[in-house]
């Protein structure tokens, strides 16, 4: 069995999946498998992640679905002691999985771990997430509850604390999925970080996504997410 499971969902993700892939290729950490779930995409996506071998496992949807419902079913073919998760269109640096799984065999207390990170575009590099604050570790879901602070490329779970949860990602959210999992995760377990910008995430104009456009605003959403919480 690998250690980590990389969950990586895509979707019409043709002109950034290699980059992402290769990053996982490039970690020093090696004991991994990639999940790669295809949701429904129109493109070549599928095809790039083939051509990679025996250690990407790859899946795909005949229909596109909310992303909360394509994360599950990747979680749930995942092997790992430890699930990440890799967006299709960012980067992470080489030794972003070393240094994080360090952070788990620290501390048994701990459930998730995340890092900084760089946002990036197409001009180059804009801002990274912990420029002028860091955040809190261990029992922090106070602080996660005033703000957001946790990306989902920045995301590891120990998986025994996964599986403790009654489900992963809330299919009723298309924006906040990621964000009340992490509440529901640092409710019950000990969180940390690396203070390095191991992960770099990619920003778009939503010109460049226009499915988004219809989608719920987060600041409703995460409301909603609150409210149910």
């Amino acid at each position: 069995m690998p250690e980590v499971s990389i969950i990586v969902n895509c979707f019409n993700e043709a002109k950034y999946l290699r980059e992402a892939l290769d990053s996982a290729f490039a970690q020093t950490f090696w004991d991994w498998e990639i999940i790669f779930w295809d949701n429904g995409s129109e493109d070549e996506s599928s095809k790039i992640a083939e051509s990679y071998g025996d250690k990407v496992r790859c899946f795909r949807s005949e229909t596109n679905t909310p992303l909360s419902h394509a994360r599950n079913q990747a979680f749930q073919v995942a092997q790992g002691r430890y699930l990440a998760i890799l967006d299709a269109d960012d980067v992470w640096l080489p030794t972003k999985l070393e240094r994080q799984i360090a952070l788990f065999e620290a501390d048994p207390g701990v459930g998730m771990a995340f890092c900084d990170s760089t946002f990036f575009d197409d001009a180059g590099d804009r801002s990274r997430v912990f420029d002028y604050t860091r955040p809190k570790r261990g029992k922090a879901f106070g602080s996660l509850l005033a703000h957001n602070f946790i990306l989902s490329s920045t995301m590891v779970f120990r998986r025994d604390c996964i599986e403790n949860l009654e489900f992963v990602f809330d299919e009723r959210y298309t924006r906040v999925a990621d964000y009340d999992l992490t509440l529901r995760m640092a409710y019950q377990y000990q969180i940390d970080y690396h203070a390095d910008p191991l992960n770099r995430c990619r920003v778009y104009d939503l010109e460049d996504k226009p499915w988004k456009k219809n989608m719920v605003s987060r600041p409703a959403e995460a409301k909603w997410a609150l409210e149910n919480l």
